[in-house]
């Protein structure tokens, strides 16, 4: 078991919102990789989630520093993990015949909506990294989707890929509020690809199919369409150099004001899009617009 390999922690670029944590980390102005192959995904709220297999082809999990037991769904702490352990479960074989005890692949894990909710995702767990043991590093994109192309794996949405250029256009990546949004005008936009127009409807459903009541549930979760932020990776010779965030300054307002942690409060599932089956054979990568240096449409 790999129990030592950790997620690296990122930096925030000028102007994201710092979050809890993060006060001693440095802040980097994106002007300093102009020119540098940048990779652009939006920032998914979930549990940053890992997995792997073993030399003997056991397969084993991880949620930060948290080890998962795959072999029980009855331990508390670990229920929004049951359905991962479930996919893990039913998918297993297929995925170490690829990924074998080399590749250590990472992503988020959203059945439980944390702040954000969504409504329209293709999978719960959104794959966004791939640790290569043999290489000791994470790979690129280009490699990551040539690794998954056959799998049944999804990955987080790459919006950009191309140059890296300045602060204004990462903020060009995203449309613009609309002109009867309170904040039009604002830089910060309506943009996750993972919330329908009608998530709030889609909210007070997933709501009440927990038994819950909505009046007593709703405001743990943030009232806008609005994405996390922007996820960034400077990549160079088939590895990841650098990765850098911005997070969006009322995200992690938000955050900050949550009366509770989403680990102590009923778990209120985020919604698949329709068709969505993540027992499927074969999932697909969500592919970026055909101009790479362009952003996805």
């Amino acid at each position: 078991m790999d129990g030592l390999i950790k997620y690296p922690r990122t930096r925030h670029i000028k102007g994201s919102g710092l979050q809890k944590g993060d006060e001693n980390l440095e802040v980097v102005d994106i002007a300093k990789y102009k020119g540098c192959r940048l990779i652009v995904e939006e920032k998914v709220d979930g549990s940053n989630t890992r997995f792997g297999f073993d030399a003997g082809g056991e397969t084993f999990a991880g949620s930060r520093g948290h080890l998962i037991d795959l072999s029980r769904r009855d331990i508390h702490r670990e229920r929004q993990w049951n359905r991962f352990k479930d996919w893990l479960a039913i998918q297993g074989d297929r995925l170490l015949e690829v990924f074998e005890d080399r590749y250590r692949p990472f992503g988020e894990w959203c059945f439980a909506a944390h702040t954000s909710f969504y409504d329209t995702l293709p999978h719960w767990w959104c794959e966004f990294d791939i640790y290569d043991r043999s290489r000791e590093d994470f790979l690129g994109t280009d490699e990551r989707r040539d690794l998954l192309k056959d799998l049944p794996v999804v990955s987080v949405p790459v919006i950009y890929d191309g140059p890296a250029i300045s602060f204004d256009h990462l903020m060009s990546l995203v449309p613009p509020r609309a002109p009867d949004h309170p904040d039009h005008g604002r830089p910060w936009t309506e943009a996750s690809l993972y919330k329908s127009a009608d998530w709030e409807d889609a909210l007070d459903r997933s709501i009440r199919r927990e038994g819950l009541d909505p009046a007593r549930n709703v405001h743990h979760f943030e009232p806008t369409r609005a994405a996390e932020g922007l996820y960034l990776k400077i990549e160079e010779d088939g590895v990841v150099k650098e990765r850098l965030k911005l997070v969006r300054p009322d995200f992690t307002q938000a955050v900050l004001e949550a009366d509770d942690h989403w680990h102590n409060r009923p778990i209120v599932p985020n919604v698949l899009v329709p068709g969505a089956d993540i027992y499927a054979p074969t999932l697909h990568w969500l592919e970026p617009a055909a101009d790479t240096a362009s952003p996805r449409p």
